[in-house]
């Protein structure tokens, strides 16, 4: 089993960047990876509760309420959730400092940046 970290470093409504990267990272629980998706610099913004009529509709919704029951953890690093503004993180997401989120990233046998 292989320390899978996905960076996603993105705005969530800018592009596809974010629904792919979660798609990644649902892909890689197949093979029994431990997968953590880490969201950073702009990508923060895809830790906070989205609308997501507005972050691509059904296939980000999809993919969020996937990560949960496939495992996946979920990371916002906190000076990038403050710099895009971000009050809030969904549930389940945990709120990393900018030490632990290098720790992790670090760790990690695989890094994804998308």
């Amino acid at each position: 089993m292989k320390r899978v970290v996905i960076l996603v470093r993105r705005a969530p409504l800018a592009q596809s960047s974010t629904t792919e990267a979660l798609r990644i990272a649902l892909g890689m629980t197949l093979a029994d990876h431990q997968v953590t998706v880490l969201y950073i610099d702009d990508g923060a913004g895809a830790a906070a509760e989205l609308a997501p009529e507005l972050a691509g509709g059904a296939p980000v919704a999809e993919a969020l309420s996937l990560l949960g029951p496939c495992h996946v953890q979920e990371l916002a690093e906190e000076s990038s959730l403050k710099q895009a503004r971000v009050r809030g993180v969904r549930s389940g997401v945990k709120i990393v400092d900018r030490a632990e989120a290098l720790s992790v990233i670090n760790g990690a046998e695989l890094l994804i940046s998308l």
